[in-house]
C-alpha cells in the first residue's frame, strides 16, 4: 500500500468524525448566537413592546412576518458572537423609524453591511467616528501608535482596514465634502 493510499484510508475514516465535529461546533456557536440575542431582547422588551405599538398594523404586520425573521436568521448566522447586539441595535433603530418606510429593507441593508464587518473593523470604525468628538486623546487617535497598540493592529493592517470601509462607504474622504461643493457650484453656473 503506498503512503497515498494510506492517508486515503485515514481520510475516509476520519472524515464523518470531522465532519461532526464541525457541525456539532456550528450548532454551539448558533445556540449561543440565539441566547445572546433573547437576553438583549428581553432586557429591552418594553421598548420593543411600546414602539411596536406606535406603528402601523401593517407595519406591525411586516415586523412580525419579516422582519423578525431576518433577525434570528442574521444572528444565527453571525460567526462573530460580539456582534449579535449589533443586530439587535439595528433592530431598534428601525422599529423607530418614522412614517412609512419599508422597515425590512432597511434592515437587511444594515445587516448585510454589517455581516461584511468583522468586530475588529467595527472597533476601528467606531474610533475614527469618536475622532470627531470632544475630548479624544491624542496618543489613541485613530491611526497614531498608542491607537494601533491599543487595538494590535499594525500600520498595514490599519491602512487596509481603513481601504475596505472607505469601499464599504462608511469612511468619507477629508476632501470629499470640499468636492461635492465645488461641482455644487460648477453645476449652478
Amino acid at each position: 500500500m503506498s503512503i497515498a493510499e494510506d492517508l486515503s484510508a485515514i481520510a475516509g475514516i476520519a472524515a464523518p468524525h470531522v465532519a461532526h465535529l464541525v457541525l456539532t461546533y456550528k450548532q454551539k456557536r448558533s445556540e449561543r448566537n440565539m441566547l445572546r440575542l433573547f437576553k438583549e431582547l428581553t432586557t429591552n422588551m418594553s421598548n420593543i413592546e411600546e414602539r411596536l405599538a406606535k406603528l402601523e398594523h401593517v407595519s406591525r404586520a411586516e415586523v412580525k412576518d419579516v422582519l423578525f425573521p431576518a433577525l434570528l436568521d442574521y444572528a444565527y448566522n453571525e460567526k462573530e458572537e460580539n456582534k449579535v447586539p449589533h443586530y439587535a441595535a439595528g433592530f431598534y433603530k428601525v422599529l423607530q423609524a418614522e412614517g412609512k418606510r419599508d422597515l425590512t429593507a432597511g434592515f437587511k441593508l444594515y445587516s448585510d453591511l454589517l455581516s461584511q464587518l468583522s468586530r475588529l473593523e467595527l472597533l476601528v470604525l467606531a474610533d475614527i467616528a469618536l475622532e470627531r468628538g470632544p475630548k479624544v486623546r491624542i496618543d489613541l487617535l485613530a491611526g497614531n501608535d498608542g491607537h494601533l497598540e491599543a487595538r494590535g493592529l499594525t500600520k498595514d493592517s490599519f491602512a487596509l482596514i481603513q481601504q475596505k470601509l472607505h469601499r464599504l462607504n462608511l469612511l468619507t474622504d477629508k476632501h470629499q465634502k470640499e468636492l461635492y461643493r465645488q461641482v455644487e457650484i460648477l453645476d449652478k453656473v
